[in-house]
């Protein structure tokens, strides 16, 4: 494309798929008057000429509103986008990369993906490299992290986020960045900053120490909070035939992500008896917030005032 006695051309120079302008082939080494509100097709991209208004605003706003009306066919999307959604390396802009969202939802144990579509603006061959800077728990990777490009080539990646897990994959939002440059000429290089929202889960495991609690002596009920987000947990306990009394029967634990707490009972007769062994049973409730709720009996034993 050149710019010649105030009006934009178009030349071919034996292009492998050649160039079209308003769907037209242009024929090669011939200069052809681009028009404005024309198209021109080279590769899976598009341009359209856009005329300048008159405008109030200063002419580098005209310039960005200009650059923003171009669009970019994106071959292994089969869409078009603004050029504007595209990142491209500073100065030349050998290298574009496009991403659908820069917020990825991610929920941990359930493998995420994100397509990225990067570009070759250049008139050279590029060995384009990807490097990713988190501190996520799990496997992040963008396959293939490494590929060659024709000029004018695109190739889709795939971003592959595959958290623990465990409560080291904390509920919440976290950076991730992702830097894709020209391995001859690291210079030429671009930095894409996404956001990583990893979801909250529940995961808890509980249990009584001493298995078999005694009457009149105290027991506990431990929780271990696997989940990766703090949780609020309500744990009853309570005997269907009134024959054991628990104190307290109600407690509220908070627990941390990968914590562990426990609350103590101590159970004792509604009415003692005098001789031989009982066996009592009780029910345990467990309820966490925003997570299931967990039920159980419990065995305990009682001994007779004699014997």
């Amino acid at each position: 494309m050149r710019f010649v006695n105030g009006y934009w051309h178009v030349e071919d120079h034996h292009s492998g798929n050649g160039t079209q302008l308003d769907s037209q082939r242009l024929p090669p080494d011939v200069a052809t008057r681009w028009e404005a509100g024309s198209i021109v097709q080279i590769e899976g991209y598009r341009l359209r000429l856009v005329e300048a208004q008159p405008m109030a605003e200063p002419i580098r706003e005209q310039g960005a509103a200009a650059a923003a009306d171009v669009s970019i066919f994106l071959q292994s999307l089969g869409t078009e986008v603004p050029r504007a959604r595209i990142t491209f390396s500073p100065g030349e802009g050998r290298i574009g990369v496009f991403l659908e969202a820069a917020l990825i939802e991610v929920e941990p144990g359930k493998p995420a993906q994100c397509p990225v579509v990067v570009l070759n603006q250049s008139h050279s061959p590029l060995q384009v490299h990807a490097k990713l800077i988190h501190a996520l728990a799990g496997d992040v990777v963008l396959d293939p992290g490494s590929v060659q490009l024709q000029p004018g080539e695109q190739r889709l990646l795939v971003l592959a986020i595959d958290l623990l897990r465990s409560p080291q994959s904390r509920a919440g939002l976290y950076p991730l960045q992702m830097v894709i440059a020209d391995r001859g000429a690291p210079q030429h290089a671009v930095t894409v900053d996404l956001r990583i929202q990893i979801r909250a889960y529940s995961d808890y495991h509980v249990r009584t120490m001493p298995d078999q609690p005694q009457i009149g002596q105290a027991f506990e009920v431990e929780i271990d909070n696997g989940g990766n987000t703090t949780q609020e947990y309500v744990i009853m306990i309570w005997d269907e035939n009134q024959a054991v009394i628990f104190e307290p029967s109600q407690v509220e634990l908070r627990i941390e992500a990968g914590g562990r707490d426990a609350a103590t009972f101590k159970p004792s007769l509604a009415r003692s008896h005098w001789f031989g062994t009982r066996q009592h049973k009780a029910m345990l409730q467990i309820s966490a917030e925003g997570g299931e709720t967990q039920a159980r009996s419990i065995d305990l034993v009682s001994r007779g005032a004699i014997g």
